[in-house]
């Protein structure tokens, strides 16, 4: 089973480093997962985006697997398809099908695994399986937080009198 929890100094320490109120990266875990960073039979919790899967393979798998290659997005189904969605595209270009996945408490695309601090999609949903601490990596954070356009660069906080957009990057 993987390691749990994310200690408040860590929260912290992320906050620093990405000048945001503690609050924000929160908010954006919350929102992402409803609270659990894995699911009960221990793995990170997980969106497959077929969509993804679709633009990564040029949609050679397309017709003939429409639940796992799709131009539109969308099409999730239940939760508890999600794995076996991700077990199917596998069994065809296994790093396309992770790179086609959500991972964890923050939701980060395995295709954003390079900006998260790894050097192969492997590496990242290796790291993602091993301990929720390694969700909170400050690169992997930083691929799910931008500002909105109108704001300064200076200006990160949630409570501050200008506003912060939380932004999903996919």
């Amino acid at each position: 089973m993987p390691l749990t929890g994310i200690d408040e100094q860590a929260y912290e320490d992320a906050a620093k480093q990405l000048e945001v109120e503690v609050a924000v990266i929160k908010a954006v875990a919350n929102v992402e997962t409803k609270g659990s960073a894995f699911d009960k039979e221990g793995r990170p919790t997980m969106l497959y985006e077929r969509h993804y899967f679709h633009r990564l393979t040029q949609g050679r798998f397309s017709k003939k697997n429409p639940d796992i290659s799709n131009s539109a997005s969308g099409g999730y189904g239940k939760f508890s398809a999600q794995y076996a969605k991700l077990e199917k595209a596998y069994k065809l270009p296994p790093d396309a099908a992770l790179m086609s996945a959500s991972l964890g408490r923050f939701q980060i695309m395995g295709a954003n695994h390079v900006n998260a601090g790894y050097a192969t999609v492997q590496q990242f949903v290796t790291a993602h399986r091993a301990s929720e601490s390694n969700h909170l990596d400050e690169h992997k954070i930083n691929t799910r937080i931008q500002l909105a356009p109108d704001v300064d660069d200076g200006v990160r906080s949630i409570g501050s009198k200008r506003h912060c957009d939380l932004v999903p990057v996919r």
